[in-house]
This record gives C-alpha cells, sequence and structure tokens, in this order.
C-alpha cells in the first residue's frame, strides 16, 4: 500500500544494479516498479519501466521462466491498454511457461488469454479459465483456483448457463 516508498527502494536496487553494470541486479526491480503502476491501473508508466528489460534468451528452463514472467507482464500491459501484439505476447508466454513447466506462469497466463477471448470466443474463453483453475488446483494454490473458478461462473452466468455457473460458484467458494 506504501507504491511511493516501494518504487523508491525499487529505484535504488536499479541505481546500484547500473552502477555495478549487472543486469541481474537491475532487471527485477524494474519488473517490480512496472508491478506496482500496472497495480494502479498506470499501465502507460509500468510499461516504460518493463521495456527497460531486455528480452532474455531462453533455453534453460529458469530462463523459460523469466521469459514467461515478463512476457505475461507485458502481454498483461498490451492487453489492458488495448494493442493488438497483446495476444502474440501472452501466447509466446504460455508456450514459454509450458516448456518450463512453470505452475504460477502457465495459468496465470491462460486466464488473461480468457479474459481476451471472452468477447469473440466465450467458449475458448471458459475452457481457458478451466485450464488455468485446474492447474492452479494442481499447484495448491487454492486462492488463484477459487479467482479462476469466478471466471468460470461469472462468464457461464453472463451466457445464460445459471446451472453451469453454480457447481464453479460452489467450488470457488
Amino acid at each position: 500500500g506504501r507504491w511511493e516508498l516501494a518504487v523508491e527502494y525499487y529505484s535504488r536496487a536499479v541505481q546500484i544494479g547500473e552502477a555495478l553494470h549487472n543486469r541481474a541486479l537491475t532487471d527485477s526491480p524494474l519488473e517490480l516498479i512496472a508491478d506496482v503502476y500496472v497495480s494502479q491501473h498506470d499501465y502507460k508508466v509500468g510499461l516504460s519501466y518493463l521495456e527497460r528489460v531486455p528480452n532474455p534468451s531462453p533455453v534453460t528452463a529458469p530462463e523459460l521462466r523469466r521469459a514467461a514472467a515478463l512476457d505475461a507482464r507485458l502481454g498483461n500491459i498490451y492487453f489492458r491498454l488495448k494493442r493488438p501484439e497483446a495476444r502474440q505476447i501472452l501466447e509466446r508466454g504460455l508456450r514459454e511457461a509450458r516448456d518450463a513447466k512453470d505452475p504460477v506462469w502457465q495459468p496465470w497466463i491462460l486466464a488473461r488469454l480468457g479474459e481476451m477471448d471472452e468477447p469473440s470466443h466465450p467458449d475458448l474463453a471458459l475452457e481457458r479459465y478451466q485450464m488455468a483453475a485446474d492447474a492452479y488446483g494442481a499447484a495448491g494454490n487454492a486462492i488463484q483456483k477459487a479467482s479462476a473458478l469466478e471466471f468460470v461462473a461469472r462468464l457461464q452466468t453472463t451466457l445464460n448457463h445459471p446451472q453451469l455457473a453454480l457447481p464453479a460458484a460452489v467450488e470457488a467458494v
């Protein structure tokens, strides 16, 4: 909740990383600063920090996880800003997360893609939300599973399928 202080500390960390010419010490706080602004719905400022982080060359599982995390953040910001490249970046991030068998970013990206699919492909959105809920459940993340199930229940209700919404809503509770 103390956003300005968080940005101040992360900015100091960036300065230290830059002074040491160490990208590993610079990139993470830049991503965290972007997260602070995104959490406040200031997507343009968040993007300005995230664009300073170079794309990793994903070969190993840790590099794939890092690339997936960066693509998830970047795709989310582009989606919020209604930029057309959002889907492509999120889909690339999903491939990276799957290749890395990442239990955090894979379902998170599935849920963002579900949000993108809702207006024109609600059946695909439901499938993605359910896949996200299942992946969160397999990872033992009950809170995120409940959140994904809320998306399922909400969309089923919107589609006038209350009988299909009820089981997801009950399980989310």
